[in-house]
């Protein structure tokens, strides 16, 4: 005799909640399934583009690449300008700095020697006829400047006055003017060059200097690591000189 189990009273609630427990799991379960399913579709719809599409899609790519190529040959060519400019304005500063050695507009500094000169104190007789041959005249500056000039020199001053391209020497009366700038002894000139070159060049037996010591006139030659020139006080004008602007040879272009 089989014996049926009978469901009490008691038990009829828990089952009753069991049931809606499962209930509402498995109706997550179905949620969760229909969101991944929506998500996985819009994924293939995205990737699922048409042909037109597909080439709507290459061209503005195309395009894009063809504009940053351009952009990276525009930045390639302003870079090479500026470099080209950098290196035309590094030209362009040493010509002006040599044309301004030149004309003596910059002061300038190195190793040279420096010659002191003065009048001769042996004798104060101003009847003497040979008086005249114991200063220094303004003759004598010009030619101790082109001795130097032949020894090497670079850059001279006499008594603080530049001599640059247009300098004059000139005497008005007992009064010598260099750049029309009165000067008087003892006259301290200051070269820059090869002070060893220049030392020499001016302790020639038939120089001026000595020359100027066999008359009694007092002379006085050092080297110096270091002589120090300064610039012309006023720059030279140019009224009436213009430059010219040679052509350049055609046989340097390869012409006939």
């Amino acid at each position: 005799m089989i014996r049926k189990n009978k469901i009490s009273m008691s038990q009829v609630p828990i089952t009753v909640a069991c049931l809606c427990f499962g209930g509402i799991i498995a109706f997550l379960l179905a949620a969760n399934m229909t969101s991944a399913k929506g998500e996985e579709s819009a994924q293939m719809n995205t990737s699922g583009m048409t042909r037109d599409q597909l080439v709507v899609q290459a061209a503005k790519l195309n395009d894009e690449n063809i504009r940053l190529q351009e952009e990276t040959m525009d930045l390639r060519l302003k870079s090479e300008q500026s470099l080209n400019n950098s290196v035309a304005d590094k030209q362009l500063q040493t010509q002006i700095d040599e044309m301004r050695l030149l004309a003596g507009t910059t002061a300038l500094k190195g190793q040279g020697i420096s010659i002191t000169i003065d009048d001769t104190k042996n004798n104060s007789n101003p009847t003497d006829p040979n008086m005249i041959l114991m200063i220094v005249h303004n003759a004598d500056l010009y030619t101790i400047v082109n001795e130097l000039k032949s020894s090497g020199a670079e850059a001279i001053e006499i008594n603080g006055q530049r001599i640059g391209i247009n300098t004059a020497i000139t005497c008005s009366g007992p009064i010598i003017q260099i750049n029309n700038t009165p000067v008087a002894p003892p006259f301290v000139i200051n070269v820059i060059g090869d002070q060893d070159a220049l030392y020499g060049g001016m302790s020639f037996p038939t120089g001026t200097l000595a020359v100027f010591r066999e008359l009694g006139i007092d002379v006085k030659i050092d080297k110096k690591n270091e002589v120090k020139v300064s610039a012309l006080k006023v720059k030279p004008k140019y009224r009436y000189a213009e430059v010219v602007v040679e052509k350049e040879d055609d046989t340097l272009k390869g012409g006939k």
